[in-house]
């Protein structure tokens, strides 16, 4: 039995190694670099409370595509391989987001209302159209691309994620070389423009599965409703996930100076580039692999995963000795000086999240059974856990503390984590 589970593995693996795995590579490589050059633009390009207001800009968006989107997205993407096996694809993909766009008329009709009704700081009163239109465009470019991703269209991301990253690279310093000046208004503008032409040519490509013909409530209605079953318990815990993630940006903005918050999110960006990358990588290539395989042959997760994670485990550890070894070097070179004071605690920050990106992947196996409602315990107390302690330690220590929080609420999480996938596990036998 074990012979046949691993020469099925090899199987597969030799399958993707000569179909897909070199432009899977490829495109994520470009999306990891065009990253790297993109942060390394505004915050050279941008004054250091400039890049502090973007970086509370950045937390907004991730709050917003928590709050239900990316939740969303993780049952639709579940669905793609099922409806294509099924030959529904089409109704499916003309039904399945048109909620999206009802939630971010929403948002933006209370966001409108919240500007004229509370009294703001003059800089959200420069962004208040611009915030909306880049928040909705990069909500909905993301949504639709990660079909891409999950309907194996590997070309066609590589090519997007190429023209994406080339242009929101070049704009800010074209408005910059010509203007004189970049402010954040520049930048969300420029890029919401950019991911709506992203989105124009993912809906040429679709042209025969987005139609207006195959929209229909009833189709909304069941298709909407088997996502949101999959996708309640990833809502659940999504306040608590962002107030891990980004909470300490507005604890810092609270208690310290935009500076502060400004240092703190380069260095969180930077430290989450090895993570991202290979989570790009495993989510937008292995991932849909083995919801697919799974489909097919139940107990393929578990095997394909038993083989995946001790490979990223010795991947992230080179990482974390490299950003030790030239954690100053790493800074500087994606940023400037003015940073330089942070870098010792690179390392530090890389290594936590690499304990969560490793635990993240061990579930892969319980999101392929729809059991997704299993993780809610172990996401929602490290949040909880942030909430209380990160008030605390910002409050009393600045950076320091706001790092020690992402460090201590980091391991909680990975920790928990973990020992839900070993229970589920054991079960499954």
């Amino acid at each position: 039995m074990h012979q046949n589970s691993t020469n099925y593995i090899r199987a597969i693996l030799n399958y993707i190694l000569n179909k897909e795995f070199f432009l899977v590579i490829a495109a994520r490589f470009i999306q990891l670099l065009g990253s790297f050059l993109v942060l390394k633009i505004l915050s050279t390009q941008l004054t250091i409370i400039e890049f502090g207001h973007y970086s509370l800009v950045l937390s907004i968006l991730t709050l917003i595509s928590l709050l239900p989107f990316s939740a969303f997205d993780q049952g639709v993407v579940r669905y793609v391989s099922i409806y294509r096996d099924k030959g529904i694809f089409n109704y499916f993909y003309s039904n399945c987001f048109i909620p999206y766009f009802a939630l971010l008329a929403v948002y933006t009709l209370f966001w409108i209302v919240l500007s004229q009704t509370v009294l703001l700081d003059s800089y959200w009163s420069t962004i208040l159209w611009a915030l909306p239109v880049f928040i909705s465009s990069e909500i909905i470019k993301t949504s639709y691309l990660m079909i891409e991703y999950f309907d194996r269209e590997r070309l066609f991301t590589l090519v997007t994620i190429s023209i994406e990253f080339s242009l929101k690279c070049l704009s800010p310093i074209a408005i910059k070389f010509y203007s004189k000046s970049l402010s954040t208004l520049d930048v969300l503008s420029v890029f919401a423009v950019i991911n709506l032409l992203i989105l124009l040519m993912t809906f040429y490509k679709r042209r025969q599965s987005l139609r207006i013909s195959l929209i229909k409530t009833k189709y909304i209605r069941i298709f909407n409703s088997r996502i949101f079953k999959f996708s309640y318990p990833l809502l659940t815990w999504a306040i608590f996930g962002w107030l891990q993630s980004m909470g300490n940006r507005w604890f810092l903005n609270l208690y310290s100076t935009k500076e502060m918050v400004a240092k703190y999110s380069l260095l969180s960006s930077v430290a989450n580039i090895p993570t991202t990358a290979i989570i790009a990588i495993v989510s937008g290539y292995i991932v849909p692999i083995i919801y697919q395989k799974e489909n097919e042959k139940r107990g393929f997760a578990s095997s394909f995963l038993k083989i995946t994670i001790p490979s990223l485990s010795v991947i992230l550890t080179c990482f974390v000795v490299i950003f030790h070894l030239f954690s100053y070097e790493i800074i500087t070179i994606i940023s400037n000086e003015n940073y330089a004071s942070i870098s010792k605690y690179l390392p530090v920050l890389l290594f936590s999240n690499s304990l969560v990106i490793l635990a993240d992947i061990s579930t892969y196996e319980i999101y392929a059974h729809n059991q997704t409602r299993r993780l809610i315990r172990s996401k929602i107390f490290p949040g909880m856990f942030s909430l209380i302690f990160g008030l605390i330690l910002t409050k009393n220590y600045g950076l320091h503390g706001a790092i020690t929080n992402h460090l201590l609420t980091n391991i909680i999480l990975a920790a928990l984590i973990l020992n839900t996938t070993i229970k589920y596990n054991r079960e499954a036998k």
